[in-house]
């Protein structure tokens, strides 16, 4: 039965995370690889497609594409309490993650997550009440996000997101997300709270297929089917997110915020300000994957 879910997007070597020059200065050096089992993901990023249409890069150099995804990668993963260590293979858009083993559940659902970053994720809008329930100073966090924007004017947003905390970067649950220039605050940025563990991540690869639809208004909007195995994990993290406002995020950009509902559904739209254009666009990027980071292999 269709319900709405939501109403009103060959050797490696260690580097650190530092994307080149001034606009991802100061980001920390990543630990070296510790002993024991690790759970190892290589990953390769399309330069011309996370520059030109996902993190708006269109000034950075191939080695700071690569930076730039390779810290989207990292900063999810910390957010997990994952201790990773990020490697890269010089001269090509290859990286390898390592970190402490996990299961076969687990090790999915971190592919999955892999796959859907820079096409298409659902978050959470971080607001004062639950920015504070992470320990996170919301205010202070805009205070951080203005003055680097005074410093530099005209840069990605994403470009702040590389920074570490204690360099002048958001902290480690938070990520400030461009709004499409239809949303509101669209100049500002929205701040959004990353996912705690794998299985909260739900993105591209959680739907079995998305296609144009409208909503209840007749608006352009993104109609979609969760896979079987994700139902429980969309029920369970909007349960307790009733009343947020959800990010979709669709190639880097957020497109909708609406209220999170109470009901548990598998099929639904996602309703943003979409032109019929757009959403045929999404719809066919999605369902192909075409995403900025393919992962290689997986041991």
């Amino acid at each position: 039965m269709r319900k709405r879910v939501f109403s009103p997007a060959g050797a490696f070597r260690s580097i650190a995370l530092l994307a080149a020059a001034a606009a991802c200065r100061s980001a920390a050096p990543e630990p070296t690889e510790p002993a024991g089992p690790r759970s190892v993901f290589v990953l390769e990023v399309d330069r011309a497609l996370a520059r030109d249409q996902v993190w708006r890069l269109q000034d950075a150099s191939d080695e700071e594409v690569v930076a730039v995804a390779m810290n989207a990668v990292r900063r999810r993963l910390r957010a997990m309490d994952f201790t990773v260590v990020l490697q890269r293979e010089p001269g090509t858009p290859r990286f390898q993650v390592s970190l402490p083993a996990v299961g076969r559940v687990e090790r999915e659902l971190l592919t999955s997550m892999l796959r859907s970053i820079g096409l298409c994720e659902l978050f959470f809008v971080a607001d004062e009440a639950s920015a504070r329930a992470r320990g996170i100073d919301l205010a202070s966090e805009r205070a951080r996000l203005d003055s680097w924007r005074a410093q530099n004017p005209g840069h990605a947003l994403e470009r702040f997101n590389t920074l570490e905390p204690d360099a002048g970067g958001p902290a480690r649950d938070l990520a400030w997300i461009t709004a499409a220039s239809n949303l509101e605050r669209s100049d500002l940025g929205w701040p959004v709270l990353l996912p705690h563990r794998p299985a909260d991540c739900i993105g591209a690869t959680s739907f079995v297929r998305v296609w144009p639809a409208t909503d209840a208004r007749g608006e352009p909007a993104l109609g979609f089917e969760l896979r079987p195995s994700r139902k429980q994990d969309l029920a369970r993290i909007t349960a307790e997110h009733v009343g947020s406002r959800l990010a979709v995020v669709l190639l880097g950009r957020l497109v909708s915020a609406p209220e999170v509902k109470p009901e548990l559904v598998d099929t639904g739209v996602l309703e943003g300000r979409f032109a019929a254009g757009e959403v045929e666009r999404y719809a066919r990027t999605i369902q192909e994957l075409r995403s900025p980071l393919t992962v290689v292999s997986v041991r």
